[in-house]
């Protein structure tokens, strides 16, 4: 799917839509954007999850929006673990030199990321567990207001 999409090598892929997509890939395409909205990145290793672009943190779905800088050019492809300390822990200064106190607030309560657990995963926001199933997609796709017929 992904060389023949070009859909980068990203955990999540970047997809475009293009002339020449099948139908199954189109229908997907429709509800991406939404699909992306629910899921989130479990924190563990912190190397595999964007810090500005990826959505890890409960209830902030993206951080650019809320950063006190620019997090665009080099800024955008720093990984969560650029701001943890040699520690394991968050880095605290590094997190208050780009994110509000509310923000900073927000990641206090997220478990520290730990390397030697296992690596980031992603999470499905619509189930209580945050296990993924076509059939858990099919009932949020269903009972959302925000999706025309799919």
């Amino acid at each position: 799917m992904r060389a023949k999409y070009g859909s980068g090598n990203d955990t999540i892929p970047k997809v475009k839509r293009k002339a020449s997509n099948s139908n199954a890939w189109t229908g997907i395409l429709k509800v991406w954007d939404k699909f992306k909205e629910n899921l989130i990145w479990r924190i563990d290793d912190e190397n595999n999850t964007y810090f500005g672009d990826d959505h890890w943190i409960p209830d902030i779905s993206n951080l650019r929006e809320h950063a006190l800088i620019d997090l665009n050019g080099e800024k955008l492809c720093e990984r969560v673990c650029n701001y943890t300390n040699n520690l394991g822990s968050w880095n605290w200064i590094a997190l208050f030199q780009v994110l509000s106190e509310e923000i900073v607030d927000h990641i206090q309560v997220l478990k520290t990321p730990n390397p030697t657990i296992a690596k980031d995963v992603n999470g499905w926001l619509p189930t209580v567990d945050g296990i993924f199933s076509v059939k858990s997609v099919y009932t949020y796709f269903r009972n959302s207001e925000n999706t025309n017929k799919i």
